[in-house]
């Protein structure tokens, strides 16, 4: 199985479990950034994030890998890519008093639109230090 198509499950579970990225990556013990770049097919899952994934969706791996086409505790629904927004991530900022950000788009990050405000603008930035 493709990086991209259990990316693309990953996504898919996250947004109809309403789960966000934040909670996700920590369950994961990585950055959104990497989880960003995994759901996006960037980035590669290593053997124990496939389980605690399928631990946190309660889903199997072989249904992540492709093995199985349905997951019977679950009725996957396609995620509607029209509901997501990416967000650029213009820099790094340190952490604490003083911090100035460097900017430079580096990546995006995306989030699902029926959580932003659409009349605002936004955008991220990393955070370096405590």
């Amino acid at each position: 199985m493709s990086v991209n198509n259990i990316g693309a499950k990953v996504l898919n579970l996250r947004i109809q479990n309403k789960t966000s990225q934040d909670t996700l990556a920590h369950f994961l013990g990585i950055d959104r950034t990497s989880l960003s770049r995994l759901e996006h097919g960037k980035r590669k899952v290593d053997a124990s994030e496939l389980d605690k994934i399928a631990t946190f969706f309660n889903v199997s791996t072989d249904f992540l890998l492709g093995h199985l086409n349905i997951n019977s505790s679950h009725n996957l629904q396609k995620a509607d890519f029209n509901d997501l927004i990416n967000i650029p991530i213009i820099g790094t900022i340190k952490a604490g008093i003083n911090g100035l950000a460097n900017l430079d788009y580096d990546d995006y990050d995306t989030v699902v639109a029926a959580d932003i405000d659409p009349t605002n603008n936004y955008f991220w930035l990393r955070i370096i230090g405590d």
